[in-house]
Formats: structure tokens, sequence, C-alpha cells
């Protein structure tokens, strides 16, 4: 399925990049993938390859995303999200034994990644290891489950501390119409 992605939205995310100045030429009808850049990235720069990563995805250039990936993963081998953004490129390109791998390093690091624990089950449905695919989306669940009763906890504590707030200018309220009563 081809996205059609905006030539300023490729350009946003290149932008984070370093990079020598480029120039970009974009004919009416062209496809972004037919785009070329320039591009010099430093070999250390994490978030350059993690997001040069993320430009080659929209741009449909899977295997290029995972070498990027791959070259994020190895400056930063901890980074949850160029494990799990290798993972969904990986089955982009159908190798899904590759990318269940790859969310299997993302939930190591982050055990309550929803997006990680849901293209696992995905991944693993596409083999048809249905018992393996339930319990991740089984856990995917579970994760949105605690993530919706935290906020719901949250927005009870601030409901009740609203109350307190109103009830403080209440009471100061009522001190100033003493106070003006008694002048």
């Amino acid at each position: 399925m081809l996205h059609n992605y905006g030539m300023m939205e490729i350009v946003a995310e290149l932008s984070n990049l370093d990079y020598k100045p480029f120039s970009v030429m974009c004919k009416k009808g062209h496809h972004p993938q037919n785009v070329q850049c320039p591009i010099e990235i430093k070999a250390d720069n994490h978030s350059a390859w993690y997001n040069r990563g993320k430009a080659l995805e929209k741009l449909l250039r899977y295997k290029e995303a995972i070498a990027s990936y791959d070259k994020a993963i190895e400056i930063k081998p901890d980074d949850q999200l160029a494990w799990w953004r290798r993972g969904k490129a990986l089955d982009e390109l159908s190798r899904h034994e590759e990318a269940i791998a790859s969310f299997d390093k993302a939930v190591e690091i982050k055990p309550d990644d929803l997006d990680a624990w849901w293209h696992r089950g995905y991944a693993l449905l596409q083999l048809s290891r249905y018992d393996e695919a339930i319990a991740s989306y089984d856990k995917a669940i579970e994760i949105k489950a605690s993530s919706l009763l935290f906020r719901l906890e949250s927005y009870k504590t601030n409901c009740e501390k609203m109350e307190e707030v109103i009830e403080a200018m209440r009471a100061r309220d009522r001190a100033k119409q003493r106070d003006a009563r008694i002048l």
C-alpha cells in the first residue's frame, strides 16, 4: 500500500539529521520514493540514524530503514523505539520471525510497550502461531486496561483535588464577605 506523504513531512523528518546542504527536486506527479537527497550522517549520531529510518519507512523503503535502525541500535542498544520500528519494517517485508525477535527485544527493554506487544501478536498470527499471538494480544489488552484504569484513577484524584480547591475558594469568598460586612 502506497502512503501519500507530502514532501514537507519527509523533509521535516530529514531535518533532524546532520547533513550537508542538499536540494530536493520534486516534479508534479512524482512519488516521494523517487526523491534523491545526498545526506551524510555522522557515524555515531543515534538520533540521525533513527530518524533516517523513520523517513525511509515513510518512503516504503523498508530494507534501508532496517539498516538505519540497525545502526541506531548499534549506537544505543537499549533504544526500545528503534527495536519496535525495526520489527515493524521487518513485518512489512514478511520477515516475521526477525520481526518477533525485534519486538521481543523492545518488550524486554520496556515490558509495558503496548505497540510492541500488539505488533508481536500480529507477526505471530502471520506465522499461524495462534496461541502465542493470543498471549501477546492478551498482554496488550492488559497494558491498555491498566493504562485506562490509571487514567480513571488520575481523573478521580484530580476531581477530588478540584473539589478541595473549589471549597477553599468558597471559604475565601465567605471570609471576604464577612470582612466586608465588618468594615
